[in-house]
């Protein structure tokens, strides 16, 4: 709430949800490690948390290479998985006399997505798949295929725990039957693209005893969309000055706007917490 009334809008990122999540992955006994892709989130603290909890990453470019290696010339090239494709054969050949290692994708290569079939508009998807049923996936595919090694990629919507939007309301109303709350985001398109391409919940920390959970609502067109509304799909009486928290940003959409000041036009913050020792169970 203190950072909420000094500096909101901003981004917020939680370490202690950071660690839960590398570390849980980490403790599945049937993988081999773990690949963090790099676009998901670039800010360096994240990137630090991701270094100290030995994981490696995945980049798609060699711009996204040298911003990583920039910011940590330690970093082993060996920690880095650079993928392409054939019509890139000299940025291929680049990463690996870096000692990177490199994969080419092709139309004839096979990718396993592990995943549940969540309507966009309802909230399960932002839970996504349990991490027990993805451990039970793997291993009934290490059980099936033994002369592999298993490395698992963070999925999106696990990164997406680690952050938050800080943000104070200014009044909530209906216009059309559709229900909205007016901020003071500075709504250009890549903040948009982040709030109503997806579901997130919205916590009132105004009102820490009210557990009613409002839902964003996902609206492709951009009407009003310079006037801060978040569009709900639930009306949501709210008192300007509200302290409001969007769960679910803790990841870039594929419009994020980031420099190295900012990251859509709003500063970031990120929340450091106790460490976690890696411990295999």
């Amino acid at each position: 709430m203190a950072l909420a009334e000094k500096d909101a809008p901003l981004y917020v990122y939680n370490e202690e949800t950071l660690n839960e999540i590398l570390f849980d992955l980490s403790a599945m006994d049937v993988l081999s490690g773990l690949f963090y892709p790099f676009h998901l989130n670039f800010n360096p603290q994240i990137l630090q948390k991701v270094i100290d909890q030995d994981v490696h990453f995945r980049c798609n470019s060699l711009a996204e290479v040298n911003h990583l290696r920039e910011h940590f010339p330690k970093l082993s090239p060996e920690r880095i998985f650079f993928l392409s494709d054939p019509e890139h054969k000299k940025n291929c050949e680049a990463a690996a006399q870096q000692g990177l290692h490199v994969a080419v994708s092709t139309d004839n290569h096979t990718i396993l997505v592990l995943s549940n079939d969540a309507d966009t508009e309802s909230s399960t998807h932002m839970n996504g798949m349990a991490l027990p049923e993805i451990e039970n996936y793997l291993e009934t595919i290490h059980d099936a295929y033994r002369q592999f090694e298993l490395w698992l990629e963070l999925p999106l919507h696990l990164v997406s725990y680690a952050g938050g939007l800080l943000v104070e309301a200014l009044e909530s109303n209906s216009a059309e039957g559709i229900h909205y709350i007016r901020t003071q985001l500075p709504m250009n398109n890549g903040l948009y693209g982040e709030i109503h391409g997806t579901g997130h919940q919205v916590i009132n920390l105004s009102k820490p005893h009210d557990e009613k959970i409002i839902m964003t609502r996902i609206i492709p067109q951009r009407k009003h969309a310079g006037n801060g509304i978040l569009y709900l799909k639930t009306p949501c009486p709210v008192e300007r000055g509200d302290m409001l928290l969007l769960t679910h940003m803790g990841t870039y959409g594929p419009e994020t706007r980031v420099n190295d000041d900012d990251r859509n036009g709003l500063s970031e913050w990120y929340l450091k917490a106790r460490s976690l020792c890696r411990v295999r169970l």
